[in-house]
């Protein structure tokens, strides 16, 4: 995205924020770096019309940007540290692990182990 003043298509302006929008899976909380950016393409159809890139829509994406590499994400799991290793048991027969994940969360289960792991999707909408 070029410095404010300059112009962008809509579709590059589209593109930008399908990208981003991905990173809210991991990092929901900067979702309101986006906010200038939709305002800008509200209302427009034709996908190589020009658009202005203001100053709010340069800090916007930089306080994004700052805040990306700052930020450690969400995590899914607790810290506990466990490997390959930790699972081997002596016949990689027995070595299968089912996973499933839905929209209500997501589960990991080791047989051999009589051991399981779930972990709920955080409540409210991330979107």
């Amino acid at each position: 995205m070029p410095a404010s003043g300059r112009r962008c298509s809509l579709r590059q302006f589209q593109e930008l924020a399908g990208t981003l929008n991905w990173s809210f899976n991991v990092f929901p909380l900067l979702k309101p770096g986006l906010s200038n950016l939709y305002a800008k393409m509200k209302g427009k159809n034709e996908p190589n019309a020009l658009i202005f890139v203001n100053k709010a829509i340069k800090d916007d994406l930089t306080w994004l940007v700052q805040h990306l590499h700052a930020s450690s994400g969400v995590f899914f799991m607790g810290t506990e540290k466990w490997g390959p290793l930790d699972l081997y048991r002596g016949n990689k027969e027995d070595e299968i692990a089912y996973v499933d994940a839905s929209g209500a969360g997501l589960g990991l289960f080791f047989p051999w182990l009589k051991v399981g792991y779930h972990c709920d999707l955080p409540s409210g909408n991330l979107n």
